[in-house]
């Protein structure tokens, strides 16, 4: 069921904004990962971790305030 949702949700994505825009929240999976292993099983968080949840989410923020992707 929840991969039926992610798909039908990806899809949308893929409508609305473009491939380009919602390719980029491919990296959110490692860190939306990370968040719910430590919400729910109390898994450590590293330096390193955080570090890089911050980068991914940065280029997010990045990445939906420029006004065009490049086109290669």
């Amino acid at each position: 069921f929840s991969t039926g949702v992610a798909y039908a949700l990806w899809n949308m994505g893929l409508v609305s904004v473009g491939p380009a825009r919602t390719s980029v929240y491919v990296n959110l999976v490692p860190v939306i990962a990370t968040a719910l292993a430590w919400a729910t099983l109390g898994e450590a968080v590293g330096m390193l971790q955080a570090i890089g949840s911050m980068v991914v989410i940065t280029g997010l923020v990045l990445v939906q305030r420029s006004k065009q992707l490049p086109v290669e």
